[in-house]
């Protein structure tokens, strides 16, 4: 709304508040088909004697019973098992927002229609349009054609790790050396990013739900999964404050013009004013 229609940013704000109202739609227009049979049952057997049901804790001891918590033992041993795809998913985070936050920031080119500033929101429309197909793309392949998921799931999670790595690669070396001629280049590869990303996230929940036949076991593990993922993108937020400084430094060695180099501002948070309508002063 900023770039393309030139709105301000207070604005772009307010017209989001209504989308608050979606869950409220969302819950309406859930089936409820079972409250209707449960409501008629409950008038079917209305006026006849029950027997007491056993209390509560008793229900309770045997519910822990059956399903008893799981053993720091089985927790290492769980942890040890999935350990490789917990380093690979922190991987690909890591350099994920490591390039996306630090790196292609201080990409911008000057034979484009759009102002600077605007890159960095279309890196980051394409990167999450990536992102949203990676992460369901299962899903949209088991609902179009079944019999091809087991011909798209990665189960080695290691190659898509790899491919983060090398995008991450390519991302810092355009920045440093400036060989990219065109912003479309910087604009697919931000795709391919974010479907490798949002794919290694699913195939590696897939993978970690194959891999356990006990259930305690398999949540465990999931919930494990996710501590690759939170720590890789933590680190890449400390990371990215000593990278970025760098990389913007070195592109003065190619722009006298330093809008070129950063696509955040001082007043990137400007309130009543769009920037794709008002030049501002670019951050020193």
């Amino acid at each position: 709304m900023t770039t393309w229609a030139c709105v301000t940013p207070r604005t772009a704000f307010v017209s989001l508040v209504p989308s608050l109202l979606l869950m409220l739609v969302a819950f309406v227009i859930l089936p409820k088909d079972q409250l209707p049979e449960r409501q008629e049952s409950e008038k079917k057997y209305e006026g006849r004697k029950y027997l007491p049901l056993e209390s509560s804790e008793d229900s309770q001891e045997r519910c822990v019973k059956s399903t008893p918590e799981i053993s720091w033992r089985e927790k290492l041993s769980v942890a040890r098992e999935i350990y490789p795809l917990i380093s690979f998913l922190f991987c690909t985070y890591y350099v994920e927002y490591l390039a996306n936050n630090a790196v292609i920031t201080t990409l911008a080119f000057s034979d484009v229609p759009f102002s600077p500033r605007d890159h960095y929101l279309y890196y980051m429309l394409v990167y999450d349009v990536g992102k949203f197909l990676g992460r369901s793309h299962i899903l949209i392949a088991s609902s179009a054609c079944p019999n091809a998921v087991s011909y798209i799931r990665v189960r080695k999670t290691w190659i898509l790790a790899l491919i983060e790595c090398l995008h991450l690669l390519l991302f810092i070396m355009a920045s440093w050396f400036r060989f990219f001629s065109s912003v479309w280049i910087v604009v697919i590869l931000c795709f391919t990013d974010g479907f490798v990303a949002g794919s290694i996230y699913v195939n590696s929940a897939h993978t970690v739900s194959e891999q356990f036949s006990d259930i305690r076991h398999r949540e465990y593990a999931l919930s494990l999964l996710m501590v690759g993922y939170g720590i890789g993108i933590l680190s890449a937020g400390f990371m990215g404050l000593y990278v970025e400084p760098i990389l913007k430094a070195n592109c003065f060695n190619y722009h006298d013009n330093e809008m070129y180099c950063l696509t955040r501002y001082r007043s990137a948070a400007s309130w009543h004013s769009s920037k794709k309508c008002k030049l501002i002063e670019p951050l020193t």
